[in-house]
């Protein structure tokens, strides 16, 4: 893959916005609307590009792709309680030893946002203190595909929250594989077949767990996933996947033993487990329930660029709010390319929406606006094997249909 950067009008790519009133735990869809046509390519303004220095610290899992910008986290106390309370959040790096410490009153119902609370990548020890003395600790993860921290404060616990995405690979939260990566899938086909499916990972006990998550064709013919994770306390691990069979044995491994079930793609287009301790679940709704964050903690975000046509292409990105010409990348993609993108999604502000646009040089393009909060968890634009371009949503599917 040749790749052609024509504009970053950000520093980095990730952390273009964060998405305040977008809920990262609630159920509600933002409406979307889309575009798809033949000949309008999007237009890219002169710019000269700012240096942007991107981490690179050895932390990358065996054939991930390059790290992407990391912006600074942030951490979101909700007082989930009937009156107001007084909450500390103290962060103390694990590497570096560098420590922050915020202290708000938090009215009964509201979010309070210690914004960039946590400025470098890396893992931090977690200590939230109530003024009437309930203390909560755990472990904040700072990476390429995780999220803000939420605390919630209830009236008689503290419970902390992140997410994380990865495909496969999520820095600081990947452990790496065994194995060789499974080869690339046909991109097309498994768009067509199936569209993007999920495995989402709650550790919902009080301590950290490795696991090893294994998705095998029945048949033995294709391996979807084999790749081990870390995940602390309160952490969700959400894994967009392209599956290419109908059903997969998913198998999941902890230090006590090994948990295997059948994974029907076309009834069951998200699957979930629960680790607590090394026991491993396999629940049929989410595992963990919590309030709606009024402000959220989740960058959506664009996270792959594939080809699946049986020729190469030469693509255009462009991120726009308003007139304000956000993103624009180019990029030189071979037959069955797929890249990690890592662009974050921005929410529309003071009446202005986005545009997410797409276009080949031979005049193929899309296109996705949104008039308030982006689409809801991880995004892919895909060239299907008639070049045309398709965009899906893991959490909603296509947004192009």
């Amino acid at each position: 893959m040749h790749r052609r950067r024509l504009l970053t009008a950000v520093t980095g790519l990730s952390g273009l916005a964060t998405l305040s009133g977008c809920s990262l735990f609630g159920s509600g869809e933002e409406a979307v609307s889309t575009e798809t046509t033949e000949g309008r390519a999007p237009t890219v303004e002169p710019y000269t590009e700012p240096q942007v220095d991107r981490p690179t610290d050895g932390d990358e899992t065996p054939g991930a792709t390059a790290p992407r910008d990391c912006r600074p986290r942030g951490v979101h106390v909700v007082n989930t309680a009937a009156a107001d309370q007084y909450v500390t959040v103290a962060l103390d790096a694990v590497d570096s030893g560098a420590s922050a410490v915020e202290s708000a009153s938090v009215p009964a119902g509201e979010t309070v946002v210690h914004e960039a609370l946590a400025a470098g990548r890396g893992r931090y020890r977690v200590t939230v203190d109530t003024a009437d003395g309930r203390v909560s600790s755990g472990e904040f993860v700072v990476s390429e595909g995780t999220s803000d921290l939420v605390v919630f404060a209830g009236t008689d616990r503290v419970r902390l929250r992140q997410r994380a995405t990865g495909w496969p690979d999520c820095p600081l939260v990947s452990t790496g594989s065994e194995t060789r990566p499974p080869p690339s899938p046909p991109v097309a086909e498994a768009l067509r077949r199936y569209g993007l499916q999920r495995v989402v990972v709650d550790n919902v006990g009080t301590e950290p767990t490795t696991a090893r998550l294994g998705v095998v064709a029945v048949d033995g013919s294709r391996t979807l996933l084999d790749h081990g994770y870390r995940l602390p306390p309160g952490m969700r691990l959400d894994l967009p996947l392209l599956p290419l069979a109908a059903s997969y044995d998913l198998t999941v491994a902890t230090d006590e033993g090994r948990e295997r079930r059948r994974w029907d793609v076309e009834r069951e287009p998200v699957v979930r487990v629960a680790l607590d301790g090394g026991a491993v679940a396999f629940p049929a709704s989410p595992s963990v329930r919590e309030p709606a964050t009024p402000q959220s903690a989740l960058d959506a975000e664009l996270n792959h660029l594939v080809n699946g046509d049986n020729r190469p292409h030469a693509v255009t990105l462009t991120l726009r709010r308003g007139d304000r010409l956000l993103v624009a990348e180019g990029y030189n993609l071979a037959i069955d390319e797929q890249i990690g993108l890592g662009v974050s999604l921005p929410e529309a502000a003071d009446g202005q929406s986005v545009e997410l646009a797409v276009s080949t040089a031979d005049g193929a393009a899309a296109s996705v606006t949104w008039d308030g909060c982006p689409p809801r968890g991880t995004v892919v634009v895909a060239l299907d094997d008639r070049g045309e371009f398709r965009i899906y949503s893991s959490r909603t599917g296509s947004l192009t249909d």
